[in-house]
């Protein structure tokens, strides 16, 4: 009872005013101030990895089959028309910029009096991980790589493939063109790839103007075996960035990364994703600190001003030794005062299941006091 009053009356003491605080003591991370902003390649709720909580998180978009063709940091053919890349039987034609624009819901009509051919040149040797092809056909359309002065053939692809998204994965070659024959017109809505970097994921916080970075802390499981590799990256400028940790995309929990100190704008997150029909990837958090980390730096030591007997104290109430309580002692040399010269304070304290085994019993003091013990 006596140990239940005394918890109370602490209680009532406190300051009504204030509330409970459990980051007093952190730094404030860069991406928690007001100027920071947050982008990605592909997804929604993007804002997510900075608004302080683990349990929220931005999703990337998917790849494949088809989500990819869109975004010319991962199309390797897009736009490729306008570079003078595309040719039918050799020249150019009318409309046959939408077949590299990036939408299935335009056509070009690949025709000839004869055979039928649809030809993109690559600006260089490239491994092509993946081509993709959706269009309208009248005959099988033959689908080849070029490769060493090669034609290599991939893939036939009938009529009963109108409309839909067709992907070929071709052999690990460095391929120099795409060719698409058949012996009757056909019409080619899109034609994309993945090279050899595959699929590329990212998420980008800006931090407003360049700060000092050393800890950078993150919750970034990507989802299981979604991804085979996973890297942080520093930049000033976002066009030059910095490889600063690899880091494993499966870890659940969050995890702090401590980088050489360095001055950024820019923290990114760059997932390389498994090539699985609509996979995607997941970032929760991002935190980022000078080299001192969420703590600070620490604080500067100071020569201790006392001496080891003023700092010291001892457990008053054992006998030290002697079987018996200290009130119990008569020689003024023993139990605690055997330590005088060492420590000048009380260190009296009492495990309270020494007493109870519930904190609501009554230990029974006076029990112990007629020697029969407490309730323990």
């Amino acid at each position: 009872m006596k140990i239940r009053l005394l918890i109370a009356a602490f209680t009532a003491c406190l300051p009504t005013s204030i509330a409970w605080d459990p980051d007093a003591g952190l730094m404030v991370s860069y991406t928690k101030s007001a100027i920071e902003s947050v982008s990605s390649t592909s997804g929604s709720y993007m804002e997510r990895v900075i608004d302080g909580d683990d349990n929220t998180n931005w999703v990337s978009g998917s790849c494949l089959p088809n989500f990819y063709m869109n975004r010319p940091d991962v199309n390797v053919l897009f736009g490729k028309f306008h570079e003078g890349k595309c040719a039918v039987n050799g020249v150019d034609a009318l409309n046959m910029d939408h077949v590299t624009d990036g939408t299935p819901y335009t056509s070009f009509d690949v025709h000839s009096f004869n055979k039928s051919v649809f030809s993109l040149t690559l600006d260089s040797p490239t491994i092509l991980h993946v081509i993709s092809l959706s269009g309208k056909y009248n005959d099988d359309v033959h689908l080849y790589a070029v490769a060493s002065g090669s034609k290599h053939f991939l893939q036939a692809i009938g009529t009963s493939s109108n409309y839909q998204n067709v992907n070929t994965f071709p052999p690990n070659v460095s391929i120099t063109a795409i060719e698409l024959v058949s012996n009757s017109s056909f019409n080619i809505n899109e034609l994309s790839a993945l090279a050899e970097n595959g699929c590329i994921e990212r998420i980008t916080v800006d931090l407003g103007a360049n700060k000092h970075v050393g800890t950078v802390r993150t919750r970034h499981w990507a989802g299981t075996n979604s991804t085979s590799h996973l890297v942080l990256m520093l930049s000033t400028d976002r066009k030059s960035w910095k490889t600063v940790a690899e880091l494993d995309p499966n870890t659940l929990r969050a995890i702090t990364t401590s980088v050489s100190s360095q001055v950024a704008r820019y923290i990114a997150m760059e997932y390389t994703v498994n090539l699985r029909n609509y996979n995607k990837v997941y970032c929760y958090e991002i935190d980022a600190w000078d080299e001192h980390g969420a703590w600070g730096p620490p604080i500067a030591s100071k020569p201790q001003t006392k001496t080891f007997r003023e700092l010291l104290g001892v457990n008053g109430i054992w006998g030290w030794g002697t079987q018996k309580y200290s009130s119990q002692l008569t020689n003024d040399m023993s139990g605690p005062l055997l330590y005088n010269k060492l420590a000048s304070h009380a260190r009296n304290y009492h495990n309270l299941n020494w007493d109870v085994t519930d904190p609501d019993t009554d230990p029974e003091y006076s029990e112990m006091a007629a020697g029969r013990g407490t309730q323990a």
